[in-house]
């Protein structure tokens, strides 16, 4: 069976009973999927496309799945990611994986090990992480900037972000980004949330305006019922042993 066939087979489960009652229904316009290609936000990816409840719950309008590519993930991650693009497409899903090239990422931080090589440096975990803010979140917002821009026809400027997310939750509302912290997870959660509440902390002012988060896992009570594995999908150099040779050697 070709893999279009087995995305279309998969798709029939929506006609199976709900699994999750509809508590309530946000109304928001817009909500985007921070999408890592991991096994948590693929499972509410999946969840989305085919339980009709839980979508009503946590997206009930528009939908958006966003993914950023690091440059350093395993190839298994591509595969899935592909995988994904496919899947999305049967299901009718607008799914964007953005790459170093399609301009949303800054030159000094293409990617992980191009960014090792431009200051001749290496990540340590004896250092602060500054790689999911640069390779992910920014690249994550500058994207959907536009797409609100082109989308919603609201003004954009790649400078001042802040007036494109200003004008559309002037008119439509926050937007929800749904975060895939699993209920083990509550820590990253509360961590998250106090970081984009607290007016003194380094997010910005606009997000903090015009952006807020669900994270249905914890609100499901929902983890893999195992200790969370330290090596996710993205090859972390932050989380296991690399040669000291990599920011010049090319890597793995």
């Amino acid at each position: 069976m070709g893999s279009r066939a087995r995305y279309l087979e998969f798709g029939v489960i929506s006609d199976q009973p709900d699994l999750f009652s509809c508590e309530f229904a946000s109304r928001k316009e817009l909500t985007v999927l921070s999408y890592g290609a991991g096994q948590e936000s693929t499972w509410i990816l999946y969840k989305l496309a085919i339980c009709s409840d839980f979508r009503t719950m946590f997206a009930p309008r528009r939908l958006l799945v966003i993914g950023c590519d690091t440059g350093d993930e395993h190839e298994e991650t591509y595969d899935h990611v592909q995988y994904t693009r496919e899947f999305c497409e049967v299901q009718g899903m607008e799914f964007h994986w953005l790459e170093w090239h399609m301009g949303f990422h800054s030159e000094a931080w293409s990617t992980l090990i191009g960014q090792y090589r431009r200051n001749n440096t290496i990540g340590s975990a004896m250092f602060g992480r500054c790689c999911t803010d640069n390779l992910k979140i920014k690249p994550f917002y500058r994207f959907l900037a536009w797409w609100l821009h082109n989308n919603y026809n609201v003004p954009y400027d790649r400078l001042h972000l802040g007036r494109t997310f200003h004008a559309f939750a002037g008119s439509h509302g926050k937007i929800n980004v749904i975060i895939g912290f699993a209920a083990n997870e509550a820590a990253r959660k509360e961590k998250t949330v106090s970081s984009h509440t607290d007016a003194v902390s380094c997010v910005a002012k606009y997000r903090r305006n015009t952006v807020e988060f669900s994270f249905p896992l914890i609100d499901l009570k929902l983890d893999r019922g195992r200790p969370r594995s330290t090596s996710g999908p993205w090859a972390c150099h932050c989380r296991r042993p690399v040669i000291a040779s990599v920011a010049t050697s090319g890597g793995r």
